[in-house]
């Protein structure tokens, strides 16, 4: 690089391979780590960490969000900021509790008086999680209420408090630790997110920001626990999203192996995974069995316990300095080979003669002039009418498919264990009718959070395609201009929301197929309330749909002209720097030995 840094014509190519070497070389990595509540996530992370640096959680429904990032100037190893929640965040988590006690606050200084005024009969509605965050925010809020909205340091020796007494954790929306060891000093960010399980609305959204923009997925499973209705929904969510990226970077782990009582009892296990997951749509996964706890003592005692960690660390090292780095070195690599197309160009025009440069730079001008017309027409053409019927056909295709599970849906809210075992049948069946609909409604923001992720890979392809265009037409004029390589784009969701619902009037009518639970069960009473309900649904489900696929084609529309507009710029300053630099070598010539010495030391590739 040194050779190029000063040759006059090669700035702008030096400072794009030097900020993308510059990029290589200082990579930072986020690795957003998942998994259900009890699957021994924080253990799991204590044994990459080396240390016990993650005290663990108690309390599923107060779970936060934990980063452990590098330590730098500013932040100190073993330094901790602390967000906690705004008064409007508390609110939004206390009000699923509010609605069961019937209840109505707001602000968190009077739900705190009504609460503490509350008799014990009043508590009856609650179930122990409802029932365990009320209590810990009344015993809380005195202490918390002036740090609300506010980022607080915590000492190192007080974040075990932070995690495990739940009247302070219940107010904490995340925490970032910045910590030095091997991870952390190579540049990795680990994000300890929420269990699956996780309560709080606002963790599936950032739950799924970090599936769809970290560069690497952990999911952590226990090893003799079956797969939890959220451990499903997720791994659900993951098939949908996984071959939208240009590298499978999902990794998932069997915590605990230790449990297993041989060799062969251990492979069973890691079948019977790889079956269900194949369920969710996850192929081929990168699949470890390991000890969290074997493995942190062999990290602080240096003895080799077998605990599988290091066949996953090695694989996982692999995939970050190998395959994710592979793609900024293909840049790069299209970065040298423009360096020395320029150079080839320098050459050529360095043993012209007078009359031939005359010539040429009369030439270059016309092209230049030809090249900046072309530019101007529009390559995008055709791409808000792709990006429009792209979401249609995937909305289209999340009301088929969720009208085919359907019937799934409905088992699991209707159900002997679910209505009979219950002893009031008919409140049995309105909580089963609004546990499907929240249900239903959850699932279909899921799937279009799917279709945007889709979206965002089809708008790097809309760039790629208008960028083939303008080379086809350059090439008429100017066979050897090369443009830039644009990477892919990281864009912002848009703020989805809706909700699947139909009358009371409609409700009652479908009530009215229960009888009693032996002939709702026994007999085709249960075939003929589901189907009755499909009917209804359907049509509101698709009503919904439409009103987000509008939304999303808005939202794409709008990203995809600022991206156009931005490659165009890009472009347009490649095509402008090409023709600056042969001018100028056309008019003053470099010595043509000194200009191949410095090619015989490009790459060739």
């Amino acid at each position: 690089m040194e050779n190029i840094h000063s040759l006059e014509g090669t700035k702008r190519l030096y400072a794009q391979l030097k900020k993308k070497r510059n990029r290589l070389e200082d990579r930072h990595y986020t690795i957003a780590l998942f998994g259900a509540f009890s699957a021994g996530k924080s253990s799991f992370a204590n044994a990459l960490l080396g240390d016990l640096v993650l005290p663990v959680s108690p309390n599923p429904t107060t779970a936060t969000i934990n980063k452990i990032s590098p330590s730098h100037a500013g932040k100190p190893d073993r330094s901790i900021d602390a967000y906690v929640k705004t008064e409007a965040e508390m609110l939004e988590d206390l009000s699923p509790i509010l609605e069961a006690l019937d209840l109505s606050a707001h602000t968190l200084e009077d739900l705190h008086t009504k609460a503490n005024h509350m008799k014990e009969k009043d508590w009856q509605p609650l179930d122990h999680k409802k029932h365990s965050f009320l209590r810990a925010f009344i015993d809380g809020y005195p202490t918390m209420k002036q740090n609300l909205g506010r980022c607080i340091d915590v000492s190192w020796d007080d974040f075990s408090s932070y995690v495990s007494k739940e009247e302070k954790s219940c107010f904490i929306e995340s925490m970032e630790l910045f910590y030095d060891c091997p991870w952390t000093e190579a540049g990795v960010t680990l994000v300890d997110t929420p269990g699956a399980d996780s309560v709080n609305a606002r963790h599936t959204d950032v739950s799924f920001e970090y599936i769809k923009d970290a560069d690497a997925v952990l999911f952590v499973t226990y090893y003799n626990h079956p797969f939890s209705h959220a451990d499903q929904t997720f791994l659900k969510q993951l098939g949908r999203v996984k071959d939208s990226f240009s590298l499978d970077k999902m990794f998932f782990l069997i915590n605990a192996a230790d449990l297993a009582s041989s060799d062969e009892e251990r492979k069973q296990v890691e079948s019977y995974v790889r079956g269900q997951l194949n369920e969710f749509q996850i192929r081929h996964p990168k699949l470890f069995s390991i000890s969290s706890l074997q493995a942190l003592d062999e990290k602080m005692d240096g003895k080799d316990l077998k605990s599988g960690l290091h066949a996953f660390e090695e694989s996982f090292h692999s995939f970050l300095h190998e395959d994710l780095a592979q793609m900024m070195i293909h840049a790069m690599d299209k970065d040298i080979k423009n360096i020395r197309q320029v150079l080839e160009n320098f050459i050529a025009a360095s043993q012209l003669n007078e009359q031939e440069r005359r010539e040429e730079i009369e030439k270059t001008k016309e092209e230049y002039h030809h090249i900046r017309e072309t530019l101007e027409k529009n390559f995008g053409q055709g791409a808000e009418d792709a990006i429009h019927n792209k979401a249609d056909k995937q909305i289209h295709f999340v009301h088929e498919r969720m009208m085919l599970n359907f019937n799934d849906l409905f088992k699991r809210h209707f159900n002997p264990a679910t209505i009979q075992n219950k002893g009031d049948s008919k409140e049995a069946l309105k909580v089963a009718q609004k546990q499907l609909l929240d249900e239903l409604s959850f699932e279909m923001l899921q799937e279009v959070k799917a279709v945007c992720v889709r979206m965002e890979r089809f708008m790097d392809q809309l760039v790629n395609q208008s960028k083939e265009r303008i080379e086809s037409d350059l090439y008429k004029i100017r066979p050897f201009l090369q443009l830039s390589m644009i990477e892919e784009g990281t864009f912002p969701l848009p703020i989805l929301s809706g909700n699947v619902d139909i009358g009371e009037k409609e409700k009652a009518g479908l009530r009215k197929f229960f009888r009693n639970p032996k002939a709702f069960f026994e007999r085709n009473e249960k075939e003929e309330m589901r189907e009755s309900m499909a009917a209804l649904l359907s049509p509101e489900l698709k009503a919904q749909l439409e009103t987000l696929e509008s939304l999303v084609i808005d939202h794409y529309t709008e990203l995809w002209q600022r991206r156009y507009a931005e490659c165009m710029n890009i472009w347009k300053e490649d095509v402008s720097d090409h023709f600056t630099q042969l001018q100028s070598h056309l008019e003053r010539p470099e010595n043509t030995k000194d200009l191949e010495k410095i090619l015989s030391q490009i790459p060739k590739f």
